[in-house]
């Protein structure tokens, strides 16, 4: 799995290296996408599948397109470092950096249907 490769290999999940190089989206076929206005204000559906690491934690997400980008809630890999650890303050500065981007989805942990979309920009 993608995750037992990071493991090995940590600079595999660099940010945006395994995502930008294999370019992960959900299919146009598949039965949860639908279509958006290409040219509204409001953040497109996050059909992306990007991979995080905050310091020695791994994780995924859904995301949006990287020109107006939003994040789906981070499913982590990895658990937490010890608040003790050397590494526990970068995976905080790290994680805080990624919590930014968990705004217009907070609470998603997955791509909202086309109706909770559609409440979303209209509240």
């Amino acid at each position: 799995t993608v995750h037992l490769l990071s493991q090995r290999t940590p600079a595999l999940l660099e940010k945006y290296f395994l995502s930008t190089a294999l370019g992960w989206t959900l299919s146009e076929g598949s039965p949860d996408w639908y279509d958006w206005e290409d040219e509204s204000e409001i953040p497109k559906p996050p059909f992306y599948l990007q991979f995080v690491r905050a310091g020695s934690r791994r994780g995924w997400s859904w995301c949006t397109s990287r020109d107006n980008y939003y994040s789906c809630e981070i499913h982590w890999l990895d658990p937490e470092p010890n608040s003790e650890s050397d590494d526990y303050g970068t995976y905080i500065e790290k994680l805080q950096d990624e919590e930014h981007f968990v705004d217009f989805y907070q609470g998603y942990y997955q791509p909202p249907t086309e109706a909770e979309y559609r409440r979303l920009f209209e509240d």
